[in-house]
């Protein structure tokens, strides 16, 4: 399972994901750019502040190999999915009757 999230103009320290249960939960805080807090800006298309996203991640997912990268403002997280159904199993020694 991939999910991507733009998170344009947030430093990597700033955001926050976490893992309960099926919930993935990614938080963070958005500065506003330097010099913007004195002046009104014309237009603003990326809001500065704290945010949130929660999604409901339904599959089955390895929960160790869960991975998170941020690259050119997206954020990609990265659920690999759990082998299917068959695994080993260990023989141990039984002690004869």
């Amino acid at each position: 399972v991939l999910v991507r999230l733009e998170i344009a103009g947030v430093p990597r320290d700033h955001i926050h994901v976490t893992l309960d249960g099926e919930l993935l939960r990614v938080r963070g805080v958005r500065r506003p750019p330097a010099g913007e807090e004195r002046g009104r800006p014309q237009q603003v298309e990326i809001a500065s502040g704290p945010f949130e996203r929660t999604l409901r991640i339904d599959a089955e997912f390895d929960r160790d190999g869960v991975r998170a990268k941020l690259e050119d403002g997206v954020l990609s997280i990265t659920l690999p999915r759990k082998a299917p159904g068959a695994r080993q199993i260990r023989v141990e020694h039984g002690s004869e009757s």
